[in-house]
Formats: C-alpha cells, structure tokens, sequence
C-alpha cells in the first residue's frame, strides 16, 4: 500500500490503474483512498482490496465523440483504455485534457472550413 501511494504521489497522479498478472483491467483507485486505508488499522491491506471507482473505460476504436461524451460522468484525471478483443488488456489511458483539446482543436477545424479560412 505504502509503495502505491508512494508511487502516485512522486508522478503527481491523483489515481492508479489495477492491471491483473494478465494485463488486464480490473479497476481504478484514488490515491486519496489509498492513504485512507493505510491510514486505517482495520482497513485493506493490498492495493487490490481498496473500493474501486466507477469509471467508464475506451475501447481502442473508440471515437473522440464518444469519449468527450464518457468523460461527462467522470470526475478524474484520465479514462483507462481497454481491448475487449485481448481479454480486457490495459492498454493505458487517455487524460482528460487530451480528449478535451483534441475535441477543441476539431471544433476550430470545422470552424475554419466552415468560414472558408482553413
């Protein structure tokens, strides 16, 4: 538990991704719920025993529309991507404000054809 929290604290994340000895996904925590149950006497003592939070995954096909829209119901730093087609192997994640300014940056594309000046 301690190197986890370690661990997030030196990369300045705010929440970890649960990768079985397969690569596969099997959830999200918060460093804040990580320290808690350190914290805690009577709490979990493995990483993989701390509540994991509900958190919408991408498929590696997944469409910018699509995750700008998954990202509506997520308070947190990133969206883990995960291959259904590979067992549910952890691909990595994609942080919020590279969705966001991918999303951004097509609106102003769009805009820009529209308006003739792109």
């Amino acid at each position: 538990m301690a190197e986890a929290v370690t661990t997030l604290c030196q990369a300045r994340h705010g929440e970890g991704y649960l990768v079985d000895d397969q690569g596969r996904y099997r959830g999200c925590v918060s460093l804040a719920d990580l320290e808690a149950a350190r914290e805690s006497a009577s709490g979990p003592a493995r990483v993989g025993e701390v509540a994991t939070l509900a958190r919408p995954v991408l498929q590696p096909d997944t469409s910018l529309w699509d995750a700008m829209a998954k990202l509506q119901d997520v308070t947190g730093e990133a969206l883990p991507v995960v291959d259904a087609a590979a067992d549910d192997a952890f691909r990595g994640v994609v942080f919020e404000s590279s969705i966001t300014r991918a999303y951004l940056a097509h609106g102003d594309e769009l805009r820009r054809e529209e308006h003739g000046t792109g």
